[in-house]
């Protein structure tokens, strides 16, 4: 059911975006009667505006995060079941990329309390997803849907900060941890070179966790691209596996 829900829920965007494209085309008129001419139906013309007020009511947000939800639940849960989950991965892959997981996103340190939960919400949604589609590539053996190119996000805050219940709490949180302004793209590239991340700021215990996934799908690919290659050993290069050693170790020290 809930399931049900969220694909009519999806539906209803997706038909509303493709009416959209209809009516701007130069040849639309409209749908016509029998006679040709457009036809008005008061009916109809209620119906679409409880359908945009509906859509209006219910973020994307958080039909990604119902999604992320139903996909997690399908792919560990009953064996047949994960060929749902592998379904509803298109899906949240879908409004992953809608919600701007390759879009930069700065943390403003001027941001109220408020704002400040709601941008890092946003950030931490689409950092669960990235690390589903990691889990089921180990899992089943299937493609990845995001690849680390994509990811523009800023790491994740600390979980003192996220887990504050009120501004005076964050405020004193936030004045024991400085905030660290990289995104995923720096930080990843500083573990690729054998650099400690975690000097001059700590780096926050979500953001190792998303880190260990950007250097997993490093290893996917090489790994990938070496068994077409190198099909006779299927070994990787020696200058790989110690740029990845490298790289892990200060993973490790984080």
């Amino acid at each position: 059911m809930p399931h049900a829900l969220i694909s009519w829920r999806l539906d209803q965007r997706n038909g509303l975006v493709i009416s959209n494209l209809a009516k701007a085309s130069p040849g639309y008129t409209g749908p016509s009667n029998v006679r040709g001419h457009p036809q008005s139906s008061p009916t109809r013309n209620e119906h679409q505006g409880a359908y945009c007020g509906s859509s209006r009511k219910t973020p994307i947000l958080r039909l990604l995060q119902g999604l992320i939800v139903l996909m997690t639940l399908a792919s560990w849960g009953h064996r047949a079941a994960a060929g749902d989950s592998l379904a509803m991965s298109g899906q949240v892959a879908m409004l992953v990329r809608e919600i701007g997981i390759a879009t930069p996103d700065e943390r403003h340190e001027t941001s109220s309390w408020e704002e400040w939960v709601k941008q890092e919400e946003r950030r931490r949604t689409l950092w669960v997803a990235y690390a589903q589609f990691n889990l089921q590539c180990i899992a089943y053996n299937v493609l990845l849907m995001i690849l680390n190119q994509e990811v523009l996000l800023t790491l994740p805050a600390c979980g003192e900060e996220w887990n504050a219940p009120n501004p005076q709490k964050w405020r004193q949180m936030r004045s024991l941890h400085t905030p660290d302004s990289r995104n995923f793209q720096q930080a990843l590239g500083q573990l690729l070179q054998g650099h400690q991340i975690h000097e001059p700021e700590a780096v926050s215990a979500f953001a190792n966790y998303v880190l260990i996934h950007g250097l997993f799908q490093e290893i996917f690919f090489a790994r990938s691209t070496t068994s077409l290659v190198e099909q006779s050993t299927g070994s990787l290069p020696m200058s790989f596996m110690q740029a990845m050693e490298s790289a892990l170790r200060a993973w490790q020290n984080s």
